[in-house]
């Protein structure tokens, strides 16, 4: 575990393929994912610096979806 780091988890372990994703954020980005991707977020408490979080829900239409 490192502080601040976001942790993504799908589906169950296996031999054959990765289950688990970390992402340690840097200033200016952004993350976007289905709302059914199990994650947590670690503690982010070495620095005077902030995190931001914003939830939403969005319905992306076909057209959109397939470009």
């Amino acid at each position: 575990m490192i502080l601040g780091n976001i942790h993504f988890l799908h589906g169950n372990p296996a031999d054959y393929y990765e289950n688990q994703y970390q992402v340690v954020p840097k200033v200016g980005d952004m993350y976007l994912f289905p709302n059914y991707l199990l994650h947590t977020v670690y503690p982010f408490t070495d620095t005077e610096e902030e995190r931001r979080s914003v939830s939403f829900n969005a319905i992306i239409d076909e057209p959109t979806a397939s470009i």
